[in-house]
């Protein structure tokens, strides 16, 4: 809290504010030295997002597909946006599905893992081995986040004889 606060405040992206600001110092809340203001919080500047040029405002290490889902981008510190080449996998689209732009799979599929052993993979091709490993049937190549992370695994178990 300051008496003499400047009108308006350093933020991460200053000059967005839209703002007509004046020399004249006002009563109100202020960062600490090295620190910015982001929404209604003070942060360090390496922690603030991107400014996206179409206006969009990303959060440092979120990722986003442009048009065509041709490059995906991520936001790095200090409001630096890097990009790379990319295409959706065989059997994935691009588009919006559920709010969400990028890639995702087109339809559903199912592996089965049974009896003796029996391994039925997701493109229908049949397997029978012996061994007493587990084996991962399923998992995400590559995952947004830790919430959508899934394995799916099966063990074979010797039953003697």
């Amino acid at each position: 809290y300051s008496l003499c606060a400047k009108p308006c405040p350093d933020t991460c992206h200053s000059g967005f504010t839209g703002m007509f600001c004046s020399d004249r110092c006002v009563e109100a809340c202020e960062c600490n030295p090295g620190f910015v203001l982001s929404g209604l919080e003070c942060v360090p500047r390496s922690q603030c997002g991107c400014l996206h040029p179409a206006g969009s405002y990303f959060k440092v290490g979120e990722r986003w597909y442009k048009p065509g889902c041709k490059e995906l981008c991520i936001c790095e510190s200090n409001n630096r946006i890097r990009c790379q080449p990319w295409r959706c996998r065989a059997q994935e689209f691009c588009g919006l599905q559920d709010g969400i732009y990028g890639c995702h799979a087109q339809g559903a599929a199912t592996c089965t893992a049974s009896g003796d052993p029996h391994y039925l993979t997701f493109d229908g091709a049949l397997h029978h081995f012996m061994g007493t490993c587990t084996y991962v049937l399923t998992r995400p190549c590559w995952s947004r986040s830790q919430d959508s992370y899934f394995v799916v695994s099966a063990t074979n178990e010797n039953r003697g004889g």
